[in-house]
């Protein structure tokens, strides 16, 4: 396993969906939790929003010692590498099964039981003011912190039909 700060988009607030695809990355599990889940493939046609509207990837952080039981941003794993969209960048409190909250106060946490249905990691960065987050046309933009939240949602969305918003 290896730690990575660059996490791919899992969508609004939940790590699989039962029957859809909503973004370009995620699980489908036909029984609603991680029995039987399978991740999904996507192609450029599926992102009907556009891919210049579409997050693909955003700065994350992990924690700052290896020595911790805290699995966020674990590339490589079952359970890493994946952020959501359940609050704007640098807000809200990241919610895995494996995760430390006492290390880093900017950084909270709460440690959560095995149903991927409660897990939301938020996207963070060390730059003040926002992150960096890649679109699926290739374009890396800032997003601002400030973001509105429902806007930050809907790009995380990638056939949603409803416009994002500008920010």
């Amino acid at each position: 396993m290896v730690r990575g700060n660059y996490p791919v988009n899992l969508g609004r607030t939940r790590v699989y969906v039962s029957t859809s695809k909503s973004a370009p990355f995620g699980l489908k599990s036909s029984t609603g939790n991680m029995n039987g889940f399978v991740p999904y493939r996507t192609n450029l046609k599926d992102i009907t929003d556009g891919s210049s509207k579409t997050l693909l990837m955003s700065e994350t952080r992990f924690a700052a010692i290896d020595e911790t039981d805290d699995h966020r941003t674990l590339m490589l794993s079952d359970y890493g590498g994946f952020f959501t969209a359940a609050a704007p960048p640098n807000s809200g409190t990241d919610r895995f099964r494996w995760c430390d909250g006492a290390l880093d106060p900017s950084m909270p946490c709460t440690s959560t039981g095995d149903n991927p249905a409660d897990w939301q990691l938020i996207a963070r960065s060390r730059h003040p003011g926002g992150v960096n987050a890649a679109f699926c046309d290739g374009a890396v933009k800032f997003v601002p912190d400030t973001i509105e939240p429902g806007v930050w949602e809907e790009l995380s969305s990638m056939n949603s039909g409803n416009p994002a918003g500008s920010w």
